[in-house]
């Protein structure tokens, strides 16, 4: 695809636009994310907690913006978007400065890569004054960052604990914004605020491992008298901040996870656009695990038809920012199925453990009143209970009309009608408002849309409003 100048415009006007709230934003962050690690990692190293963001300025400059791609909506997309990905490299002007034991520093050298994505939807004439009801921004991968601190290293030893904090701030940035997670706002008014903050998957991704060949050896005499000089192989499958581990094959150049079918799922909201990563390492139950490659597969274009099961085989590929004494050689196979929602793929000799999508979105509760107070304010929250997940929502200080708009997707098997989502709405003093009992079967391919349900039987006017939906893949 070329690049138009027009296209390189486009995630340009929008970040200029986003500016003044990123400052905002950034300086939340790292007040209310990054201080508490800093400070975690301090004093778990026998240093005072003394830390904080003196002064927070993104600078003027803006990310530069390459490989901008836009996104036309599929017939399995229930609403109209514009969807925007490009890869971004900050390296701005920023002005940051922190305080460490009395010592005023600044970052410097703050770069960040990665690729990104923007989703304005719903698009509607409805959406008032811009036409679209609000905005999703995201990564799809997690990025790489780099900083350093002026003067930190005259206190502490930096290079040991930048390694730590540098892996708190990749967990916390998986968390908070790397797909499926993202930041979501509102743009316009009279728009339903699901549309533009709920998780909205359109199908499923599964990956299969079949088998891994020409793996290095580990070495060494010793290992080889013993017969252990080959690796312990595990891989990591990852879409986005979802990392699920697979089993360990022990001591074996040619591994192979085919003798028991396992799939390994992913919901996605746009399959065009996403990369799937799958790691190999070498366990090891004394020291850190060793990187063995990996493979980067492009999912766009991969599936001719929904739900048919294609096999790839790629090299194995080094990392350069993942250490190893090995070198990098073999290939890995593996088995991929796409799935759209409602298609009934899944019922084609699929082996996967998830045949339908529940999709909840609880909007608020209404005439929340404490007995023991009945003109106190609650401090509500919603706890989601399915099987053996458990979900909580943030807690809703001093009001008893609290808001939540909170979204979660969750997956079952051929069993689902038999079982039941339950909601507690309940207090921070552990008073209990409430249960809502969601069986599956019932909503089963009759899905409701801002219903307003009554929480407890013996206080009518307490109520809950939600959406939900169960439909097969």
């Amino acid at each position: 695809m070329v690049q138009t100048n027009e296209d390189l415009d486009l995630p340009q006007s929008i970040v200029q636009q986003l500016i003044p709230s990123a400052n905002e934003y950034v300086g939340d962050f790292l007040h209310n994310i990054v201080e508490p690690i800093f400070q975690g990692i301090l004093s778990s190293h026998g240093l005072p907690k003394d830390f904080n963001f003196v002064k927070v300025d993104l600078g003027t400059i803006s990310p530069e913006f390459s490989n901008i791609k836009t996104h036309t909506r599929a017939k399995s997309e229930p609403e109209s978007s514009l969807i925007v990905d490009c890869d971004f490299k900050y390296a701005g002007n920023c002005d940051i400065k922190v305080s460490l034991l009395g010592i005023t520093s600044g970052i410097k050298d703050l770069i960040m890569t990665g690729r990104g994505r923007v989703v304005l939807k719903p698009l509607t004439k409805k959406a008032l004054p811009f036409f679209v009801g609000g905005a999703q921004i995201m990564l799809l991968d997690v990025p790489h960052l780099y900083f350093d601190l002026e003067g930190i290293a005259e206190v502490c030893d930096w290079p040991i604990i930048r390694n730590k904090i540098r892996k708190e701030l990749y967990e916390t940035i998986k968390r908070k914004i790397v797909y499926p997670n993202k930041y979501s706002f509102q743009l316009s008014t009279g728009v339903d605020p699901m549309l533009y903050k709920a998780f909205s998957p359109s199908g499923m991704l599964a990956v299969k491992l079949n088998l891994a060949e020409g793996l290095p050896t580990k070495g060494g005499i010793i290992r080889s008298l013993i017969g252990q000089e080959k690796p312990d192989t595990f891989a990591k499958i990852i879409l986005g901040a979802e990392d699920i581990t697979s089993a360990v094959i022990k001591n074996t150049t040619e591994p192979s996870w085919e003798e028991e079918v396992v799939w390994y799922e992913f919901l996605i909201e746009k399959l065009n656009g996403h990369q799937l990563r799958v790691e190999l390492y070498d366990e090891d139950t004394l020291t850190q695990d060793e990187f063995l490659g990996e493979v980067i597969i492009n999912l766009e274009n991969r599936f001719e038809h929904d739900g048919g099961e294609v096999m790839i085989t790629e090299d194995l590929l080094t990392n350069e920012f993942k250490k190893t004494k090995y070198d990098i050689q073999g290939q890995l196979t593996l088995s991929m199925r796409w799935m759209p929602l409602g298609s009934g793929a899944s019922q084609t000799g699929y082996e996967g453990p998830s045949k339908v999508i529940i999709t909840l979105y609880i909007y608020s509760c209404n005439n929340l009143l404490l007995q023991e107070s009945p003109e106190g304010c609650a401090n509500a929250y919603c706890e989601l209970n399915f099987e053996d997940f458990k979900f909580r929502t943030s807690v809703k200080k001093d009001t008893p009309h609290p808001d939540f708009n909170y979204g979660r997707t969750l997956k079952c098997g051929d069993d689902f009608k038999d079982k039941s989502v339950l909601i507690n709405v309940k207090d921070e003093s552990d008073f209990h408002f409430g249960t809502l009992t969601l069986p599956l079967g019932e909503y089963y391919e009759n899905p409701i849309h801002r219903k307003i349900m009554c929480l407890n039987a013996e206080v009518p006017f307490a109520t809950m409003t939600l959406s939900m939906s169960v439909k097969t893949i």
